[in-house]
């Protein structure tokens, strides 16, 4: 789907101020994106529309900050009760009873980064099967992932990585539907 946004502007500071057929100056901003319909399984769960995006490139014809990420990534991970913080005054007993022994262990991830940035991948394990969509430009990359089964734990939440040296670190933060339940872990992703 393509969108296209015009913004125009009449000047209202130069009273005096006309283009050359006499009517007022005005200047105008034309905005055009395109969107994806993102994945409705992760990777190798059914069919998918896997035809490839355009690469981009910087006006000098190197490849653009984002096509830099290009490529499959997958991890491990080992999730972990959160600690969560609550403002003085305010007390929440369900956090209390979280023992921390559902929805932790350990886990797997992959995800795939399109030449325009596009994140897409899949987690499974202690949190769950879940799909994750997002998006990259070289150093950073964020994503969100949402769970991809109606049983097991269901969490959803965000995955923020950063690259360096050749892989993707960073923190993957998640909570149940009900948000009685918080968990982190850390992700160090190499590419395929």
């Amino acid at each position: 789907m393509r969108v296209v946004l015009v913004i125009v502007a009449a000047s209202a500071c130069e009273p005096n101020s006309h283009d050359t057929a006499g009517r007022p100056a005005s200047s105008s901003v034309v905005i055009e994106t395109s969107a994806r319909k993102p994945p409705s399984a992760p990777p190798g769960a059914g069919s998918q529309n896997l035809s490839a995006p355009i690469p981009t490139v910087q006006a000098s014809g190197a490849p653009s900050p984002t096509a830099l990420l290009a490529g499959t990534w997958r991890g491990s991970f080992e999730s972990k009760k959160a600690k969560v913080t609550l403002d003085p005054g305010v007390s929440e007993p369900s956090f209390k009873k979280d023992k921390g022994t559902v929805a932790t262990g350990p886990g797997k991830i992959e995800i795939v980064v399109a030449p325009d940035g596009t994140v897409r991948g899949h987690t499974e394990g202690s949190l769950g099967r879940a799909i994750v969509s997002g998006s990259s430009d070289d150093p950073t990359l964020s994503a969100s992932f949402l769970p991809a089964d109606e049983d097991g734990p269901r969490m959803a939440g965000t995955i923020v990585l950063t690259h360096s040296s050749g892989r993707l670190t960073g923190t993957l933060s998640a909570s149940s539907a009900d948000a009685t339940l918080a968990r982190a872990a850390t992700l160090d992703l190499a590419r395929d």
